[in-house]
């Protein structure tokens, strides 16, 4: 063949190849023969051609309907594999380019599947490289965001400065603000679509039950023709009884005209309405959720760290200027509202049948709106309530000077999630010390207390000259200060020293314990004596009484195997 000659490949059709794969198994012909056949003859397919197909099909486990492979012709990604990769990411189906190339594409290099992807337009799945960090870049944006940690809104002040200090080279990952601000708006867009799933599945089985009512209500609205045959039918044998006995009576036709009762008229207007504010919860709660998928999806799709910043905070803004926080908060008050006047109109429905059931459901009723007031307003009073309405927020709005005086709160422009936030900081010393109560009294074994004194002793230890944290004693006082041995972290640590001897295990490990068990010790040891010193003067009632347990140095000093090193320190300290 000339060099400058292109050779023409002539396709192999899928039932030659099925015709292929009989002669060569069944009948072992050679190529040639196979050549000669009837199927094959004037069909300028060559030997080679009839080589590669039959490979083919051996390789595909005896499928005929795909294609062999033309020598040195590169695998790309066709366009119905670009549709087929959008179908995909769309349904969840798969996650970046190379779960994508793993599982649907594997006879295509990952290379080429992420150049298809960048040129289609997808480019957010594709893994982008990671910079180059240098510890100075990480310390300085840690530092900073640390700085401003207690800012009330944390997440928007790093959204909109620390995300785009160095557009070349720097991306916060992984210790940073764009994964914090990623899972907060990946935990709050979760959270819309789980209530948006649950009232649309409310929503269409409430639905479907107050249909199956209406049409039976709304026969009450229009006059019934069964009663009207039943006039007529009444009239006509009067008639024949009156002209049986020789009498005559004048009879008229029938009063056609009809009034709808007032309460049926009532039941129907406000079971329509219920409905309808139904049927637009399912609406809205559709939109809703769309609109969260479009949300990720923008902000995901770009690997560039700043361009990624830089959308996620453009659209985080638009989110909050716009107030959809506040459209999803209305959808679930609407589905509320709807509730009210099924209820209502099940009292209006039952008023013309019978007086003792409407009076109950009536009571009923009644009983339902003070619960639900009940749960609306006790926020309002107590900021620790896990109670809450759709309307909580709306009436936290409506009295929020009355309710920030009440609760001594600072700003008078804090939603209801923010206030209880700020005033469980107000008295954060009780609640870090009920909370360490609570843990020591719901430890089970004695093994978990290794983690609980390796926080402890971080807690109170300090790298400074006095070598102990003196802020944190309000954090530690109570586990050292009660009398009962289960909250009292003294007693569980004499216990565990006891304890040690009868256990089996790396002696190490043991040895590891010990010396937490007396570092602790000594800690607390040394806490107590400088808040001691620092409040020489005071009045002694005001002492704090600490329980050390009178056997504590006994034990210490009976004990062989506890480390030197640690146990004189302790006892001196003790």
């Amino acid at each position: 063949m000339a060099p400058d000659e292109k050779r023409n490949y002539v396709k192999c059709t899928p039932t030659k190849r099925k015709a292929l794969t009989i002669y060569k198994d069944k009948m072992h012909l050679t190529y040639d023969e196979i050549l000669e056949q009837e199927e094959f003859q004037g069909t300028g397919i060559s030997r080679d051609t009839l080589q590669r197909n039959y490979r083919a099909v051996k390789g595909n486990d005896g499928n005929c309907y795909l294609k062999a492979e033309r020598p040195g012709r590169p695998k790309v990604m066709s366009k119905e594999d670009i549709e087929m990769a959008e179908r995909l990411f769309d349904n969840d189906r798969a996650q970046d380019a190379s779960d994508l190339q793993r599982r649907y594409f594997p006879h295509i290099p990952l290379r080429t599947v992420q150049d298809t992807l960048n040129k289609a337009g997808l480019i957010g799945f594709v893994e982008p490289k990671k910079p180059l960090l240098k510890p100075h870049h990480i310390d300085a944006r840690l530092s900073f965001a640390l700085q401003h940690q207690l800012w009330i809104d944390t997440v928007t002040f790093l959204k909109a400065h620390v995300f785009f200090s160095d557009e070349k080279k720097f991306k916060i990952h992984g210790s940073d603000g764009i994964s914090q601000a990623h899972e907060y708006d990946k935990a709050l867009l979760k959270g819309w679509k789980g209530d948006m799933e649950g009232m649309l599945l409310f929503s269409a089985l409430y639905s479907a039950t107050l249909t199956a009512l209406i049409v039976e209500s709304y026969k009450k609205l229009q006059l019934d023709p069964a009663d009207l045959t039943t006039s007529l039918l009444t009239t006509m044998i009067s008639l024949q009884l009156a002209s049986s006995n020789g009498t005559t009576m004048t009879v008229g036709l029938p009063d056609t005209s009809f009034k709808p009762m007032t309460s049926s008229l009532i039941c129907n207007m406000l079971w329509f309405l219920s409905l309808t504010l139904a049927l637009t919860c399912s609406l809205l709660a559709t939109f809703v959720q769309q609109w969260t998928r479009d949300f990720l999806h923008k902000t995901t799709m770009w690997p560039s760290p700043v361009v990624q910043a830089r959308v996620l905070a453009f659209s985080y803004f638009g989110l909050r200027c716009f107030g959809l926080h506040t459209f999803v908060d209305v959808i679930p008050i609407l589905l509320h509202i709807s509730l009210f006047f099924f209820f209502a109109g099940l009292v209006a429905f039952l008023l013309p049948v019978n007086l003792p059931l409407t009076i109950l459901m009536a009571c009923v009723l009644f009983i339902f709106v003070l619960i639900y007031s009940a749960l609306t307003l006790h926020p309002l009073l107590s900021l620790d309530t896990p109670y809450c309405t759709p309307l909580s927020n709306l009436f936290w709005r409506i009295t929020n000077g009355f309710a920030v005086q009440k609760h001594g709160l600072s700003d008078d422009d804090l939603s209801l999630t923010k206030a209880m936030i700020e005033k469980s900081l107000h008295k954060s010393p009780d609640w870090d010390g009920r909370c360490m109560e609570f843990t020591m009294k719901s430890m089970d074994h004695d093994t978990e207390l290794v983690p609980m004194l390796e926080a402890v002793f971080e807690a109170i230890t300090s790298p400074q000259a006095s070598g102990v944290r003196l802020q944190n004693f309000g954090i530690v006082a109570p586990l050292i200060q009660s009398s009962d041995p289960e909250k009292n972290m003294i007693s569980h640590i004499q216990h565990f020293i006891s304890a040690s001897g009868s256990l089996t295990g790396d002696p190490q490990h043991q040895v590891c314990n010990m010396q937490l068990c007396l570092s602790t010790l000594n800690s607390f040891a040394r806490l107590v004596i400088r808040h001691a010193v620092e409040n020489i003067g005071s009045d002694y009632s005001q002492y704090p009484v600490f329980w050390f347990q009178c056997d504590l140095l006994e034990l210490l000093s009976s004990l062989p195997s506890l480390p030197k090193g640690h146990l004189i320190s302790t006892i001196t300290a003790l």
